[in-house]
């Protein structure tokens, strides 16, 4: 396994090949690696913990088809990445448009924040939006929350770039305290049901 903070705030670290042998990427083991730009997964590894990349500089990810288990903001503040793939055999995972998702695309898990798209409508049949998962998203400045959310994380939209939030929600559910940044609480426009 890659144990937790092992390379935390290693600035010199731009590339890496995890060992073949290690099934569990623990909690914040690339954390702050701020020159980190390609990371590669093998086949066999089942785990990556919250926090495992963040504020990295990876531009993509490609999760293999053994990955398991992908934690909430395992990814956040990686503000270089401008898309996600993961393996169609993946039973657990799904890289929709981009996006990281579970398989059956009711959880979304990352939204890859590099992204050129200034919009995005999240489907309709996601039900949780994972904490973090638009945290410091680039160049998104309007998005639109479908019916069928029933979960938002913390910090889950907490950008100053998103401005424009459509809501589908006849019933909202709880929104966290610092779901949105304070740029959209104070400039935002929010659009609700009629």
């Amino acid at each position: 396994n890659i144990g937790r903070e092992l390379f935390m705030d290693c600035s010199s670290l731009q590339h890496f090949r995890v060992p073949a042998t290690v099934t569990d990427i623990f909690i914040s083991a690339f954390q702050n690696c701020s020159s980190l730009e390609d990371i590669n997964l093998p086949e066999g590894l089942e785990i990556i913990r919250e926090y495992a990349f963040s504020s990295s500089s990876l531009t993509s990810v490609f999760i293999p088809k053994s990955v398991s288990n992908i934690y909430h903001s395992a990814f956040e503040g990686c503000i270089s990445i401008k898309q996600f793939s993961v393996d169609s055999n993946n039973a657990s995972f799904t890289a929709y448009n981009g996006v990281l998702m579970s398989k059956d695309r009711t959880r979304l898990i990352a939204y890859p924040l590099a992204a050129a798209a200034t919009k995005y409508a999240i489907p309709n049949g996601v039900k949780t939006i994972d904490e973090d998962a638009f945290w410091n998203v680039v160049n998104l400045t309007a998005i639109e929350i479908p019916a069928s959310i029933t979960s938002i994380g913390d910090w889950a939209l907490r950008s100053a770039s998103i401005t424009d939030v459509t809501s589908q929600m006849t019933t909202p559910c709880t929104i966290p305290q610092f779901c949105f940044s304070d740029n959209t609480y104070n400039n935002g426009t929010l659009h609700v049901p009629n």
